[in-house]
């Protein structure tokens, strides 16, 4: 949960929980998941096969420090593999214990509250549509399916998109109504 917690306040610190809105509602949800789950002393289990997603975690910051190193469309092919195994990861570790934990909770067990029950599928059925989310991004960036592998630079870095889109479309708004009142001030002394 700490490093659930330092992420949110880093995002706030350097001012990206505006347009970080996906891991967010991700991190709350994670932190009050486990929050129950650690005071209800229930569910031990069901919170360690969610730990999983977290051992990709580490390949998904790998993944994005060398493309940020490399920085250009083509690399050398071990860092391929390393995109490679990333891409496996994915799918064993986010994807496969998510479903399974959807399937357990829904299918399966009868004893955990119905209301907890209602959290945690919720909780898991949105981390799936992320899980998936991430997946294409990444499918994309990395040059899976046909797309053309895409440079990475700091700013383009986040496998779910520029973190500074929304000021880069503030400003270009912003530009665009002042070249319209200048335009119109222009206007209005020709007329004069």
């Amino acid at each position: 949960m700490g490093y659930f917690i330092y992420d949110l306040l880093d995002m706030h610190i350097h001012g990206e929980l505006e347009s970080s809105k996906e891991y967010l509602i991700h991190h709350s949800l994670v932190i009050t998941a486990f929050s129950i789950i650690l005071l209800s002393g229930r569910l031990f289990g069901l919170a360690m096969i969610a730990l999983l997603v977290e051992i990709q975690t580490v390949f998904l910051h790998l993944r994005t420090m060398v493309r940020l190193l490399y920085g250009s469309k083509h690399m050398p092919a071990s860092i391929d593999v390393l995109i490679n195994a990333n891409m496996i990861c994915l799918f064993l570790f986010r994807h496969l214990p998510v479903c399974y934990l959807l399937f357990y909770l829904i299918a399966q067990d009868v004893k955990v509250p119905i209301l907890l029950k209602l959290f945690l599928v919720g909780g898991l059925t949105f981390l799936e549509y992320h899980n998936t989310h991430l997946t294409m991004a990444m499918a994309k960036s990395d040059g899976f399916f046909g797309h053309e592998r895409q440079a990475l630079d700091e700013d383009s870095c986040d496998p779910l998109g520029s973190l500074k889109k929304d000021q880069e479309v503030e400003q270009k708004q912003q530009q665009k109504s002042e070249r319209s009142e200048r335009s119109t001030k222009t206007t209005a002394k020709k007329i004069e």
